[in-house]
């Protein structure tokens, strides 16, 4: 089967799609990292920060005590977090049942409330953040 292209034809075309996926590819990944902190957390006094563009979480720089202070920065009224027990590569522990906390009327609470009243141990956890139908994934280390 022949395509009817010649050989500069099939150059240009591959020249013009290297081109187009060269200008979009940081603006997917910018919009990936968007997706994966939509909004700026804090845990204990620290702010989540991006190790990279490609990242699948955001990062807690320093391990934190289990009733650290957790701080949504935006207006919001309601901020459920979801916390499961994962390893060092933010993979969550089989079988372990998440923590769950709900900050009503504020955008801010403490590690300690959660919805069991059973405080989370030393360990790693990933949290999924959600406030104003919006989802901030933060990995972080409790001392």
């Amino acid at each position: 089967m022949k395509l009817g292209l010649s050989g500069e034809e099939v150059m240009k075309a591959i020249f013009v799609v290297a081109l187009v996926l060269g200008m979009l590819g940081p603006l997917l990944s910018e919009g990936f990292a968007a997706d994966v902190l939509p909004f700026d957390v804090s845990i204990g006094g620290q702010k989540a920060v991006l190790a990279s563009p490609k990242a699948i979480f955001a990062s807690i720089p320093n391990p934190v005590p289990s009733n650290a202070d957790v701080r949504v920065h935006q207006e919001t009224q309601t901020v459920i977090i979801n916390v499961f027990s994962c390893d060092a590569k933010g993979n969550p522990t089989d079988g372990a049942a998440p923590a769950i906390l709900m900050f009503q009327g504020k955008g801010s609470g403490t590690m300690a409330e959660t919805l069991d009243k059973k405080p989370l141990g030393p360990g790693t956890y990933v949290a999924n953040v959600v406030s104003n139908g919006k989802t901030s994934r933060v990995f972080f280390q409790i001392k």
